[in-house]
């Protein structure tokens, strides 16, 4: 018997080696990729033989269709075991989900698996778009490990999204500065998921203060963990989280000064509830927990109202668009009242949702024409309004929007699009009353009157009274302008007196106060957009600055001071920037002189100003491409005319490597003339030859402006 034994066991030793034998029905895999919400693993099965993945796929829509690659492959302890069989689909075709449902079931099977395996990976393809299941588990025991783990994970979001009311109103908010914590984790992150792409976690902080949009930047870990300090200018406020290279996460949540906010994120649930479960796959811990918790749970459009909606409108009234909003806020505060937030968090939404009202309101002008525009089928939004179109006329009456919607509150502070609503109004502001030459008339008038008939404001006033009277501008005469210069240099500082202390009277009087956080949030800003250019405010500007009373105002303009005076010593002791005279070429010869220090390299020339943020926004972007893109061959020239102030123009510059030039007005134009340029930013790339091989109008994003280079060092 124990021979016979012996020789059966010695039997099965081959079979068992070659694989092993199981079905996973319903397996919970780790991890996804981000583009395979749309189908799933339904059933595992492994055999001595082979190993069978059970596909069920659906798309919602009937129209939709997709593909399997043929060379798609199993990952087993680090070696790829390809596509042996497919049922049910075409390979490397376009198919249908059936009609039935949009579903539709079918199976790869691939090589067996060793009898130790308790996962593998399922790759479709290389690149980040193709689909991906990452740690399928082949064994019982490594599906109940799996299982475990999602559990754990599903447990702890819906203990987050049982958001409990502490009947407590929303704390008085005010400005301040300081910093808040953002802990997180992607959850299901790995780097093969994006094929060793380098991820990057982006908040963005609408500053109040400044008027700008303050980015911060940080690295996810190879398990899916950052941390970051986020710079708060008001005690509560709002901040968006994005991962701009992967496109997945875009949320808004609310941080505290000296506070911590913890963000979970799970890319394998939310590839599978991302349109109509948040719950299901992110949460929030921490300060401001019941808040943000529910804010990620109500759908957006429960608690606003978008672009579609405000456009949908037929008339080009101002006030009929104004009373348009207000209906459809009014809707949405309704939503907001029905909901089962936190009474917290339906304050918090509602001052968001004024914010909302205020921005479309200051933007009432062009969402009336896009409005027209859909209503007479004129796609093309730059196209010239016909002639029959009535552009709307405002009013004191129609801004009272901002004392009917109380923009005045210090809670606003609590909106992330409230700095829209007061760069808006602004512009509001100069289309009521005096405006442009108007305004330039008043100005003088009352110059005229405080100096006695001055002859050089006199001489400008009369030549401004005849530019008035023509229909069609023109350039300024040589007398005109030497009018002009004289005046700058006498009265400049007393004309920007005059000038605001009349813009100052209007926006009081449409305000109905000279007082209150969007009074002195309308002075600040103005001042502050120096530092985009990296100005120093002189004494002059930080007179301005205190005179608005607000001590946390003057403290930031304080900092930002110190800020860019510590970075521009900084870099300039870095170096790597070289500037260039240019006064004695000839304009039309310009870039030929210019490309002479840079024969048999591939060049990037980036027509810019100091005062132009989209060129500023383009710089920005290439900076963390620049020392990579050097060492590869390409050389960055930047060139600007004599419209960048020269001291701004050299703060700047210490931070932007690579070659500068200032050209003369004479030179500019010869050189826009050459080559179409009608607007700035504006990007020449020239090839090893030294001749220019592509243009581009406008900030197109940094990949692309990548790829073009690429492309050109390659040939």
């Amino acid at each position: 018997m124990k021979k016979y034994y012996l020789i059966a066991l010695i039997a099965l030793i081959p079979l068992t080696s070659m694989g092993q034998k199981a079905t996973i029905e319903n397996p919970t895999w780790e991890k996804r990729g981000i583009s395979s919400s749309s189908i799933a693993i339904e059933k595992v099965q492994t055999t001595p033989k082979a190993t069978t993945l059970y596909f069920k796929c659906w798309l919602g829509y009937a129209e939709g269709t997709m593909r399997i690659a043929k060379d798609s492959y199993i990952l087993v302890d680090g070696k790829k075991l390809t596509l042996t069989k497919a049922d049910g689909i075409p390979l490397d075709e376009l198919f249908k989900p059936n009609a039935e449902g949009f579903t539709r079931t079918f199976s790869l099977t691939f090589p067996a698996v060793n009898k130790n395996t308790q996962y593998i990976d399922f790759i479709e393809g290389e690149d980040v778009n193709y689909f991906k299941f990452f740690n399928v588990p082949v064994t019982k025991a490594a599906d109940k490990k799996n299982k475990e783990i999602r559990k754990k994970a599903d447990d702890e979001y819906a203990q987050a999204a049982n958001v409990t009311d502490d009947g407590k109103p929303l704390p008085d908010n005010k400005l301040a500065l300081g910093t808040s914590k953002l802990k997180g984790q992607i959850i299901g992150y790995t780097p093969e998921i994006f094929n060793g792409q380098k991820i990057r976690i982006m908040c963005y902080i609408n500053n109040p203060i400044s008027g700008a949009q303050d980015e911060v930047w940080g690295d996810l870990d190879s398990d899916g963990k950052f941390e970051m300090e986020l710079p708060l200018t008001s005690q509560y406020q709002t901040v968006g989280i994005q991962t701009r290279d992967a496109g997945l996460v875009n949320e808004i949540f609310l941080a505290t000064i000296g506070g911590t906010v913890e963000f979970i994120y799970d890319i394998d649930r939310y590839a599978e509830y991302r349109y109509d479960k948040p719950s299901k796959y992110m949460c929030f811990k921490g300060d401001n927990a019941d808040i943000n918790n529910a804010i990620a749970q109500m759908d957006r459009k429960a608690r606003n109202f978008d672009y579609d909606e405000a456009i949908n409108f037929k008339g080009t009234s101002a006030m009929d668009f104004k009373g348009h909003i207000y209906e459809l806020a009014k809707r949405s505060e309704q939503n907001i009242n029905n909901s089962s937030m936190p009474q917290k968090a339906k304050e918090y939404a509602k001052i968001k949702l004024k914010s909302s009202e205020g921005y479309f309101l200051g933007m009432a002008d062009y969402f009336i024409a896009e409005a027209y525009r859909r209503v007479h089928n004129i796609n093309d939004h730059r196209a010239e309004m016909p002639e029959d179109y009535q552009r709307p006329e405002f009013t004191e009456e129609y801004a009272k929007y901002v004392q009917e919607l109380n923009l005045n509150d210090m809670q606003m502070l609590y909106s992330d699009e409230y700095q829209y609503c007061i760069n808006e109004l602004n512009f509001l502001i100069q289309r009521i009353g005096l405006s442009g030459m108007d305004l330039n008339m008043a100005i003088f008038k009352q110059m005229m009157d405080e100096h006695n008939n001055d002859e050089v404001i006199a001489n400008l006033y009369n030549m401004l009274t005849e530019l008035a009277k023509l229909k069609e501008s023109r350039p300024y005469t040589e007398s005109e302008i030497a009018i002009i210069q004289k005046f700058n240099k006498k009265y400049a500082q007393e004309y920007d007196k005059i000038s605001n202390q009349i813009a100052q009277k209007k926006r009081d009087n449409i305000l109905g106060t000279d007082k209150g956080i969007i009074v002195d949030l309308m002075k600040s800003q103005p001042l502050m957009r120096a530092f985009e250019s990296r100005h120093v405010l002189g004494e002059m500007e930080m007179k301005a600055v205190e005179e608005i009373g607000n001590q946390t105002i003057t403290e930031y303009a304080k900092q930002g001071n110190a800020k860019i005076q510590a970075e521009i010593e900084a870099d300039k002791i870095r170096g790597g920037y070289f500037q260039h005279q240019t006064n004695e070429t000839e304009a039309d010869a310009i870039l030929v002189d210019i490309l002479k220090n840079h024969n048999g390299k591939v060049v990037y020339v980036d027509i810019w100003a100091t005062w132009c943020g989209p060129c500023r926004a383009g710089i920005a972007a290439m900076k963390p491409h620049h020392e990579e893109l050097a060492e590869k061959g390409v050389d960055f020239v930047y060139i600007t005319d004599e419209t960048s102030p020269e001291d701004e123009y050299n703060n700047m510059i210490a931070g932007m490597q690579g070659d500068h030039y200032r050209l003369t007005m004479d030179q500019m134009s010869k050189l826009k003339e050459k080559f179409h340029i009608t607007g700035i930013p504006f990007y020449l790339f020239i090839n090893k030859k030294g001749e220019v091989a592509e243009t581009q109008s406008g900030w197109g994003g940094e990949q692309r402006v990548i790829d073009m280079l690429g492309k050109l060092m390659s040939e």
